[in-house]
């Protein structure tokens, strides 16, 4: 009976380390994905930037005005102001 309870006891106790260790990377799966999912947002949000800040050279050489830009691409008039003075030099 002893030998019994015994090994019914590591039983329960590997089930619940087992069911902790699956807990753990079931935790380190959605940070992961988390983590990804940040990343895909971050570079998405650069991409954008850097076309309106292509977008914006392009009206800067095609003689638009630094407010009609902004109105344009919701760039500060101070960013516009800098492209076209890096454009100048």
């Amino acid at each position: 009976m002893y030998r019994f309870a015994a090994k019914r006891a590591q039983c329960n106790i590997q089930v619940f380390i087992k069911q902790r260790e699956v807990d753990g990377m079931g935790e380190f799966v959605s940070n992961v994905a988390r983590l990804l999912d940040e990343t895909k947002t971050k570079d998405f949000m650069a991409g954008k930037l850097e076309a309106t800040i292509e977008f914006a050279k392009r009206l800067i050489q095609k003689g638009f005005s630094d407010e009609e830009i902004a109105e344009l691409t919701e760039l500060e008039i101070e960013r516009i102001k800098e492209l076209r003075k890096s454009m100048l030099n």
